[in-house]
């Protein structure tokens, strides 16, 4: 029989399900997760958008609000520059359309991917300057950017920096660098995705500018919460604290979204919004907006027609199933030349398309269970995807590294770089050898099952959808149900006393209906669908 998650006491467990009025399995669930009171378990199921924490420890905020209303003031021009991805996309819209709400002038600029580098570029920065740009906002980007916003705010372009990536020894000589992972941060979560703080800006903006509350700034501004939906979830930032909030009244708001984008991409991917489940979001959804150059996906974001949206999101998904197709071209290629070393796996190649550079750090992380740098040329450099585990930071890998770099950063587990290909030899020996002596003591497997509490398939109802939404740090629970006797009819699955629960069998074992009572290691989704993960026969 298979052993549960530890917690420190199952009489603890069993006073907060008393306290808390809850299921003892649900209780056990909760308390594994650290929520170990009557009072956290209220918060956690009941938390409203005014349970987000207050912005003025948010460091910096208020010098950026004061740039961006002189700017507003003065009808300057302001560039909001984001990263590529749908974190990156949800970051802009936000400020873009909460500056146009307020009389400001703003215009938007994301790099291609796999074109153009990663953050700011001084090129680029030249030709908002010419155009008689004023101030730059990063989101999503820029706390790295340490030589870039000194050079553009020589040009005289006011630089305030908005990041949630991991911040260096040095911070970006900017009008402002809002990011509560900066040392002398007193905000209280530190796990806001990029749109998160975009938010964060836009509450304090509107709130400063025009007295809105958070609740009229979205009841003024519904599908902000869908764009939080999508930018949270798709960043894979733990799902607790603010996070949980945003994503949960996000994920809500789908069901009701007006954004023709968002509406157009649910339909292409014949996605019901009622019953969206987070392994949908990552198979079907992320995907196809994944495709999306960045500046176009905003312009779409920003059609009004319907129609014209729909015609993109087709033309998303045709790209989608092309970037598949390329993506399993790469990986067989990747598997050729993977160089497996103790505590780290490089991936180095000139065939390797950029774009698929993290996919393929990521499937042989899942294989191996061992962090991954993932490199493809560009130009005369080397463009670097890296994918960690738990146990391992990959930002002090590339700190230790920081001079063969010409620009690095991101999150412990997932993170990037780009580094010179007369030096690229020096920097994979290097890297090897700080593996060896760093990570390979460290790593922490992630691939066994421990379940978390004990309930039978007849007791799962409702109230254990409270604990939605499922996601990084949050995920489904895994759960034993002891002496289960399953039927088949039509080819499905069943309880007999339980035909409301749809159950799959994703266990090595197949299940005829005809077997005796079995012990069964399940989880179930967003819909209440079991899927069975392992079977025990009775002994």
């Amino acid at each position: 029989m298979w052993q549960l998650k530890q917690v420190d006491s199952e009489a603890l467990v069993m006073d907060l399900a008393k306290s808390a009025n809850i299921h003892p399995a649900l209780a056990r669930i909760l308390y594994v997760r650290d929520i170990k009171t009557k009072e956290q378990v209220n918060q956690f199921f009941n938390a409203t958008l005014d349970d987000l924490h207050p912005i003025d420890t948010l460091p910096d905020v208020k010098l950026g609000i004061g740039r961006i209303q002189q700017a507003i003031k003065n009808k300057e021009k302001i560039v909001i520059w984001g990263h590529e991805d749908l974190d990156g996309i949800t970051s802009v819209l936000i400020l873009y359309e909460t500056i146009r709400a307020i009389q400001g002038l703003p215009l938007y600029h994301i790099p291609t991917k796999g074109k153009d580098k990663h953050g700011l570029s001084i090129e680029k920065a030249k030709e908002f300057a010419q155009a008689g740009v004023k101030l730059i906002i990063t989101v999503d980007c820029g706390i790295t950017n340490i030589n870039e916003v000194k050079a553009i705010q020589d040009m005289g372009i006011d630089v305030i920096v908005t990041d949630h990536h991991e911040v260096l020894d040095t911070l970006p000589q900017a009008v402002a660098n809002i990011n509560p992972k900066r040392k002398d941060s007193q905000y209280l979560f530190s796990f806001l995705a990029g749109c998160g703080i975009a938010l964060k800006l836009a509450i304090a903006l509107v709130d400063r500018h025009l007295g809105i509350s958070v609740k009229e700034l979205f009841a003024l501004k519904p599908d902000f919460l869908s764009y939080l939906a999508l930018g949270t979830i798709s960043d894979r930032v733990p799902l607790i604290d603010e996070n949980r909030i945003l994503a949960r009244f996000g994920m809500a708001q789908m069901a009701n979204v007006k954004n023709p984008a968002i509406r157009a991409i649910l339909e292409i991917t014949k996605t019901d919004a009622q019953k969206l489940t987070n392994d949908r979001f990552f198979s079907d959804i992320i995907p196809v907006f994944s495709s999306a150059n960045g500046n176009t996906a905003c312009d779409y974001f920003l059609n009004k027609d319907y129609d014209q949206c729909l015609q993109w999101s087709g033309e998303l998904l045709k790209q989608s199933q092309e970037w598949r197709e390329e993506a399993k071209d790469n990986l067989a290629l990747a598997e050729t030349i993977a160089d497996i070393t103790p505590g780290l796996i490089i991936v180095r190649d000139q065939r390797l398309s950029l774009k698929v550079l993290g996919h393929i750090a990521g499937k042989f992380k899942d294989r191996h269970q061992l962090p991954v740098l993932a490199l493809g040329l560009k130009d005369d450099e080397w463009v670097g995807e890296c994918r960690g585990i738990n146990g391992v930071d990959l930002i002090a890998l590339l700190k230790a590294h920081s001079s063969f770099f010409s620009a690095y950063g991101g999150h412990k587990k997932a993170c990037g770089f780009t580094v010179a290909d007369k030096v690229v030899d020096k920097f994979i020996i290097s890297a090897k050898k700080y593996a060896k002596e760093h990570f390979a003591g460290n790593i922490i497997k992630e691939n066994r099952i421990i379940p978390d509490a004990e309930l039978s398939l007849h007791e799962l109802n409702q109230d254990f959808l409270k604990l939605l939404p499922f996601g990084e740090s949050n995920p489904a629970p895994v759960l034993i149900s002891k002496n289960t006797a399953l039927v088949k009819l039509n080819n499905r699955l069943m309880l007999s006393d339980r035909p409301d629960l749809e159950i799959r069998n994703n266990s090595d074992q197949p299940i005829n209906g005809d077997k005796p009572s079995v012990n069964l290691l399940y989880s179930f989704d967003e819909n209440l669908v079991i899927t069975i993960l392992k079977i025990e026969n009775q002994t």
